[in-house]
């Protein structure tokens, strides 16, 4: 797995698909459904990238029906929100409409920023696809509202950080000018 997951982020996917096809063997001898549900994922991603879409879609699908029923929910919405956008773009746009619903609220409870932003980016061009453009602009509404909100709390996360950084560098100035008073 780890073989494969680094040879897909330096775009060598076909190394990747042999990497991750010698650990699918192994999971399933040895049963694991989570690590079977995580290749066949990673799998359909690679092969999507490759453009052999309806083997991304049959790695994808075989990844849903792995993933446990219980602690695997960003993984499950991450599938369902890729494979929802790989239906789109085969033209399958109603089959595609429940597996971003499903995504959505996955996200949603999970409070993902980055999922319900691809979920929500899928919707526009969903909408966009089947000539629902009144959703679409709606979406895109949601859309930058969520971006904005995750920008925030990044700006916000920033500033704390370099607050605290700013704090210990003063604290640590006035321990040092108590050492020297004290001497």
């Amino acid at each position: 797995l780890v073989l494969g997951a680094r040879a897909s982020m330096m775009q060598r996917n076909d190394s990747a698909l042999h990497w991750y096809g010698r650990a699918l063997q192994l999971a399933e001898a040895a049963r694991g459904s989570c690590l079977l549900a995580d290749l066949h994922y990673n799998m359909g991603v690679a092969y999507d990238q490759l453009d052999s879409i309806a083997l991304a879609e049959t790695h994808l699908a075989a990844g849903l029906s792995a993933i446990p029923r219980v602690g695997y929910a960003l993984l499950e919405g991450t599938t369902r929100e890729t494979l929802g956008h790989l239906k789109i773009r085969q033209g399958r746009p109603h089959e595609a409409a429940s597996l971003l619903d499903s995504a959505e609220a996955i996200a949603r409870t999970l409070s993902h920023g980055e999922l319900l932003t691809a979920v929500l980016e899928d919707r526009v061009e969903l909408y966009e696809t089947t000539g629902a453009h009144d959703r679409a602009i709606a979406s895109l509404k949601v859309l930058i509202t969520v971006k904005d909100s995750l920008a925030q709390a990044v700006r916000k996360e920033e500033i704390a950080a370099t607050q605290t950084r700013f704090d210990m560098g003063r604290l640590e100035k006035e321990l040092d000018l108590m050492k020297v008073e004290a001497e």
